[in-house]
């Protein structure tokens, strides 16, 4: 598919890596579509290694599609903002991204099902479920709180389904209440978010950022920004990994 992108005149894909966890998602789907969700719940929690054949594999990958020109040029001046405005402006056909992303491309007056879609990251490896990531943010109530009761009342009344009704009315993205008929988003998006929910049919997994340890994630952040640029020295990245893995799951 990409090949063919190129060959159009177009680059295939969209990759900013200013802030550091924009290129965390790429790894984390080749990890999943490689490994699957039970390796990868592995790798997250410090009892695989980064240096495994099949973590090998999912960065030989990733390295050929940028050896062959594949993502567009500039990935250290692009945070995942301005990624979206270089697909605005079609200067590439695909970014990895989240559910946010298809509201800032309707502010930005493009159209669901006309001039853009939604699709989930392919299969690698036959058998595996098509597991999704992403990163779940939310609100919390202290138990030891001065109002707990009353914390615990609000809680109950955001997540419920009139005030989930409100949020999918305005944002038009995919509501934390499942029970939000699909009737209530507006024509254009109804597509989309019907395919959001279908994705969460599979496994579900926090991305890499917050769902290893920080002293991991900190040698991500860094490394995977730098190998955009050096495709050529993942293994290096690898043992960072690896090593940063040992000293503070192992210690």
């Amino acid at each position: 598919m990409a090949a063919k992108i190129k060959d159009s005149g177009t680059t295939p894909f969209i990759l900013g890596a200013n802030a550091g966890w924009e290129p965390l998602f790429w790894f984390d789907y080749f990890i999943l579509r490689v490994a699957g969700s039970d390796f990868r719940n592995g790798l997250m929690n410090g009892t695989e290694s980064y240096l495994d054949p099949k973590v090998v594999q999912a960065m030989e990958l990733w390295a050929d599609l940028l050896d062959k020109g594949y993502f567009l040029d500039g990935f250290s001046s692009m945070d995942f903002q301005t990624m979206n405005s270089r697909f605005v402006k079609e200067d590439g056909a695909i970014q990895l991204m989240g559910a946010w992303t298809t509201r800032n491309l309707m502010k930005a007056g493009l159209t669901p099902d006309e001039d853009f879609g939604v699709f989930n990251f392919p299969t690698i490896t036959d058998g595996l479920e098509p597991a999704v990531e992403g990163a779940v943010e939310g609100w919390s109530a202290s138990g030891a709180g001065a109002n707990t009761e009353n914390a615990l009342a609000m809680l109950k009344c955001v997540s419920g389904a009139k005030a989930q009704e409100h949020f999918a009315v305005m944002t038009n993205n995919p509501t934390a209440n499942k029970d939000i008929p699909i009737e209530v988003y507006s024509e254009p998006t109804r597509n989309t978010v019907s395919k959001f929910y279908g994705m969460l049919d599979a496994p579900f997994h926090q991305n890499l950022e917050l769902a290893t340890h920080p002293g991991v994630t900190e040698i991500a952040k860094r490394e995977f920004p730098r190998f955009l640029t050096y495709p050529d020295q993942y293994m290096a990245v690898l043992e960072r990994l690896e090593d940063r893995r040992l000293k503070v799951f192992e210690q």
